[in-house]
């Protein structure tokens, strides 16, 4: 460890975790990635590995190279540990399509087989926001990631992300990976004093965010709410970084509102919305407007959701050119017009604004979006053979294709939601059971795998299967209370109300009225849409 005493602390931190990755990996495969704008510090940490690693070969990937995997294989054919460099010379930004991250995609499971040792990707910032965009099925076995970046005048332009697709890297781990991952991050912070070695601060800051990011993928809100407010808010306040203390100020009000908590999540987002205005940052303003639209959309407000969509977000994005942005943000306001029964306008939205916009930027994933809430019309308006076709002729192969597993679970379920319709119950309980709660359960999407528990239950309320579907709704209750979702505990407990009511027995009357005021009553005072529907209910029941 002597080589590493010359280095800043942070870059000692983060290079003595490759080293215990390395002693520990030595004759097994792993993938890593190691982000690093600046070749020179890059090759000077290389040189220290190799001290004490030195059976680590490096390859340098020529420009142009479209087969990566052929030409280390050629060159190398075999390696106790391999360091590849210079793939960045074949990757111009992280928007233009690159035949080489396509290929490197495309021999994701070669590599194993060839290589049963630790493979170390080293690139600079804009080239693994392109890599995570366009190799989704490489960056999902990457189940190791360090980061050496500094600002250096040869590292191309960052993505404008601001969350850096910390989200996408959570959901694409396995559940066993996000819990390997927490345990990593939280001994990488618990090994170092932030308030003795100031260098630190940054690299800190970044673990608890993705600690907090892969907590309420989780479904532990409680913990990323903690880590959000009394460890990253503090030191950006103590900083005066008041654009990070806005985006975590965001990431907080997100939580909120998924909880159920719409006042106090629209008290933070005006707070941040100030913030941006004395920033002039009128970008971020905008986005943080569309955040509140979301919340009055949810809360049956559509016309003052419409208005800040039509007024404070579209004129923003029409005045930066931001093309991408403003059909987003047309989708949001066919979100509501289809909400009001306004199917024809928010058709046309979906078909002439949002759609010919994503083809043009070649957004695939966007594109299939949309070709999704198209199928979502065509439903609603009845036309299910339309809706189905959509489903599997250009959602389900775009997320096979992006490697998006979570987006295919849900589209199946989408799937799933048809056949339930149109009475093909056993075709549609096969679906729920077999291709979309397996794959919640792997990527330990607590949530999603709840919602789709519940649509089972439903299914076998549709069935008479009543026992069998009040003891899901049993099971589900709990954990819908400890993920904070206080919508699908409303749905949950107003469809347990009625599945006591269809079973008939006469000591289930009182039970399942109360579940159904309660959901009444949370209903109300949440404003959601359901609200009219237990009214009735629960009004026939006092009769």
């Amino acid at each position: 460890m002597t080589a590493l005493l010359n280095n800043p602390p942070a870059i000692d931190a983060e290079l003595a975790v490759v080293l215990r990755w390395l002693e520990f990996g030595m004759g097994t495969f792993s993938s890593g990635l190691a982000t690093c704008n600046s070749p020179a510090l890059r090759d000077s940490l290389i040189v220290q590995i190799r001290e004490a690693h030195p059976e680590v070969t490096v390859v340098e990937i020529p420009a142009k190279t479209v087969d990566v995997y052929g030409y280390v294989m050629d060159h190398y054919p075999s390696a106790k540990a391999l360091f590849l460099i210079g793939l960045e010379a074949s990757i111009s930004s992280p928007e233009d399509y690159s035949h080489t991250l396509r290929s490197l995609n495309a021999s994701r499971d070669l590599w194993p087989v060839r290589y049963p040792s630790p493979i170390l990707l080293w690139l600079p910032e804009y080239a693994v926001t392109a890599l995570q965009r366009q190799a989704r099925d490489y960056w999902r076995f990457i189940s190791n990631r360090f980061y050496f970046a500094k600002e250096s005048a040869d590292a191309a332009p960052r993505s404008a992300d601001i969350y850096s697709g910390e989200y996408l890297n959570a959901i694409n781990l396995s559940h066993d990976e996000k819990l390997e991952r927490i345990h990593e991050l939280k001994s990488r912070l618990a090994s170092v004093n932030v308030t003795a070695i100031p260098a630190m601060q940054q690299h800190a800051l970044k673990w608890w965010n993705e600690l907090a990011t892969l907590h309420q993928f989780m479904g532990t809100l409680d913990e990323a709410l903690r880590i959000y407010r009394e460890e990253q808010l503090p030191v950006y306040e103590r900083l005066g970084v008041e654009q990070a203390k806005a985006v975590t100020m965001g990431k907080i009000a997100d939580i909120l509102q998924q909880r159920g908590q719409t006042d106090e999540a629209l008290r933070d987002l005006e707070a941040i919305k100030q913030i941006f205005h004395d920033l002039g940052d009128v970008r971020s303003k905008a986005v943080t407007m569309g955040s509140i639209a979301d919340i009055l959309q949810q809360r049956g407000q559509t016309d003052e959701a419409l208005r800040i969509r039509r007024e404070e977000e579209l004129p923003v994005y029409e005045r930066l050119g931001d093309v991408q942005s403003k059909a987003v943000t047309m989708g949001k306001i066919a979100d509501i017009l289809q909400q009001r029964g306004q199917t024809d306008e928010a058709l046309r939205i979906r078909c002439e604004e949002e759609l010919p916009v994503f083809e043009r930027l070649g957004d695939v994933q966007s594109k299939a979006v949309t070709m999704g809430r198209i199928a979502d019309i065509l439903q609603q308006r009845g036309q299910t053979d339309e809706a189905l076709l959509i489903r599997r002729e250009e959602e389900l192969p775009a997320y096979e294709r992006l490697g998006d597993v979570q987006a295919k679970a849900v589209t199946m379920g989408r799937i799933a939601d048809i056949l339930q319709l149109r009475g093909q119950t056993d075709e549609a309980l096969r679906i729920r059971r077999e291709e979309e709660l397996p794959v919640f359960e792997r990527l330990g999407d607590v949530r999603s795998k709840a919602v789709t528990m519940g649509k089972i239950a439903d299914i076998l309320v549709t069935r008479g299967e009543i026992d069998e579907a009040l003891r899901i709704y049993r099971e589900l209750l709990p954990i819908l209370e400890s993920v904070g979702d206080l919508h699908s505990q409303m749905m949950c407990r107003g469809q347990t109300g009625i599945a006591l009511l269809k079973r008939g027995w006469k000591k289930d009357r009182a039970i399942a009225l109360e579940h159904l005021r309660w959901a009444l009553a949370t209903a109300e005072k949440h404003q959601y849409a359901e609200a009219a529907e237990l009214r009735s209910i629960v009004q026939s029941l006092l009769g």
